[in-house]
């Protein structure tokens, strides 16, 4: 399968000049899959764009809700990370299917050793937990919901920067902060807790996009879910949402190709080569 490659070019005056150009691949709701035989389809499609770093927002793993036991579909997904983490560094935060993964272990179990693996390979879990890099000038943050967060009719409290403090502590106003957030539903809540750049996925487009209306329908049977997909703006902060990867079967994606995300960083106008804008 050839997966679409979409490109933004993302402006802030907070990042800084030695890492203008940096180059940021967004892989998310990877769902177990194999994107050509070994997944050798979709590293080699990711290796072609000569990522800095490889960010993966949640939902590596499978993990329905009618699934009882306590494994989780990660076996794509275990030799997917190791050929990954030889590409460039990789960041990997949870999504709503590794929270039901780790719900069914406790914690520990199959869950815990699959981050073990992971970790053995050098992938960065920021399961809320932050990294700096660029003399901490630029810090990546993972944020982990507990999964009654991903259910339209939850009884949780609201998402707001109390709530968001009390996982990730406070954010850093002096760094550049890329927060991994898997579902982007709570995109104003992210940029009050203090976030410039969002990187989410979850609503996987909308499986099928209409014209005008954009994606039809959320995981959760929500119809037209706002922050669906694409690039979000506000007080020169920004959310990109990525169409994610994995196919599921029911309802089939239209007019909604799976997609790897290229981000790059400037911190200037000035500093973006006139081909590459957009």
């Amino acid at each position: 399968m050839t997966l679409a490659i979409t490109r933004y070019n993302v402006i802030n005056s907070k990042i800084p000049k030695e890492l203008s150009g940096y180059r940021m691949a967004l892989l998310s709701d990877l769902h177990n899959c194999e994107i050509g035989r070994h997944n050798a389809d979709l590293i080699a499609q990711v290796r072609e764009l000569g990522p800095d770093v490889i960010l993966l927002p949640g939902d590596a793993v499978n993990k329905n809700y009618n699934d009882k036991s306590p494994r989780g579909g990660y076996e794509h997904m275990i030799p997917l990370f190791k050929k990954l983490t030889a590409v460039c560094p990789v960041l990997y935060a949870n999504g709503n299917h590794e929270q039901r993964f780790a719900e069914r272990n406790g914690g520990g179990g199959y869950y815990g050793a699959y981050l073990k693996v992971l970790r053995h390979f050098g992938v960065n879990v920021l399961n809320n937990k932050g990294l700096y890099v660029a003399r901490k000038r630029v810090r990546f943050v993972g944020l982990d919901l507990p999964v009654s967060y991903y259910s339209k009719k939850a009884a949780h409290g609201p998402v707001d920067t109390a709530f968001l403090n009390s996982l990730l502590g406070e954010a850093d106003p002096q760094a550049y902060t890329v927060l991994l957030a898997h579902t982007p539903e709570y995109f104003k809540a992210y940029l009050d807790w203090g976030a410039d750049l969002v990187v989410s996925g979850h609503i996987h487009g909308g499986m099928i996009r209409l014209p005008i209306y954009g994606g039809l329908l959320s995981p959760h049977r929500t119809f037209f879910p706002g922050y669906d997909y694409g690039r979000y703006r506000e007080d020169g902060r920004e959310m990109i949402v990525s169409g994610g990867i994995a196919s599921p079967k029911f309802p089939p994606r239209f007019n909604n190709p799976p997609e790897i995300v290229l981000i790059t960083l400037y911190p200037s106008q000035e500093d973006v080569p006139h081909a590459t804008e957009c």
